[in-house]
């Protein structure tokens, strides 16, 4: 474990992340007009971190990038911690690490899900879309 806040944290290992549910209503919100927002539990301080996770989650979801936004995720460290911390912050440069999986998992399952809603509407096979 490492100390952070004098508290021991165990940090999560690659198979640790990979583990974790996808929630895409936490971390995606499709709009009407076709944008596609990230909800980032990560704060951009100018390192990219806005720009690499919004990456991870459109290219799951093929999602063109003049589609995606990116906002703050509102305090909630149920749902938004970070995997390292063990709460919700970004320090560490591990923004990239301590959400690839997840975003990757968000991107993949909305996408299952608008591709599944489509093939029922359109009464067709989902591999045809």
């Amino acid at each position: 474990p490492t100390m952070a806040c004098g508290q021991a944290i165990r940090r999560m290992t690659a198979a640790d992340i990979r583990a974790l549910p996808a929630a895409p209503n936490a971390f995606l919100r499709i709009a009407p007009d076709d944008t596609v927002t990230l909800i980032a539990k990560h704060m951009e301080m100018g390192q990219g971190a806005f720009t690499g996770l919004a990456t991870l989650a459109a290219e799951e979801l093929d999602a063109d990038w003049s589609q995606m936004r990116v906002e703050d995720a509102p305090a909630d460290a149920r749902i938004y911690a970070n995997l390292n911390m063990g709460m919700q912050g970004t320090a560490g440069s591990s923004s990239m690490f301590n959400s690839y999986y997840q975003m990757r998992k968000a991107g993949a399952a909305a996408r299952a899900m608008l591709v599944a809603a489509a093939a029922q509407a359109w009464n067709v096979d989902a591999a045809q879309i």
